[in-house]
Parts: structure tokens; sequence; C-alpha cells
């Protein structure tokens, strides 16, 4: 009985390589190798940098020591980077607000005058 189930999946084993070697497969092997680690401009409007953005201003105003928040001015540059997950490096303008750090975090709260 174990020898009749061998070829079998033998025969699905070639099938499933074949099938992976075809050109079209190759192709688009290659394309994903060549874009793994290789850093892309992101786009700024797109969800999943917003929330990046939102969660690094966030941990600036945690982390720092001023008493006022920080909020962010303009995105300058969003590149993105393949890797283990997706890797985001952001280049920011963000500015001191009038508003206090025991205040929630506001759009509308004013800049001072200090830009970062």
């Amino acid at each position: 009985m174990a020898s009749s189930l061998r070829v079998p999946v033998l025969l699905l084993a070639v099938l499933v390589l074949s099938l992976a070697m075809t050109p079209m497969a190759l192709k688009s092997v290659k394309k994903w190798l060549r874009l793994m680690g290789e850093l892309e401009e992101g786009n700024v409007s797109d969800e999943e940098v917003q929330y990046v953005v939102d969660f690094a201003i966030q941990e600036y105003n945690r982390a720092n020591a001023e008493p006022n928040l920080y909020r962010v001015a303009r995105i300058v540059r969003v590149q993105q980077q393949v890797a283990m997950g997706m890797r985001y490096y952001l280049d920011l303008e963000i500015g001191s607000t009038i508003c206090s750090k025991d205040q929630a975090m506001e759009d509308d709260c004013p800049f001072s005058k200090t830009l970062v």
C-alpha cells in the first residue's frame, strides 16, 4: 500500500517542480528577489505610511523632555524597504506646538515658532 502512494506523490512533486520552473514563474521570482532589500520611494498618501508617521510622532512626543507636543508640519520623503517586514525611512519636518503634553494630540493645534 505504501508503494502505491509513492508514485502519485512523486508525480505530483515532478509536476509542481516543472510548473515552478516555467519562464513566467522564474521571471516573477527574479523580480521578487531583486526588490527584496531595495529601497524604493513610498507614497505619502498611503494609509500604512500615514499610520507609521503618526506612530513616529507619538513616540517622539513620548520620548522627548519638552513640555509641549510636536506635530508633523510636512512629510518631505518616505522610503520603504522590504525586509522580514516593511521598513520605513521618514524625512519629516516637525514643529513644536502651543499644546502641552497633557492635552490630547490635535491636528489643528497651532505651531509655536520653532520647526525642527
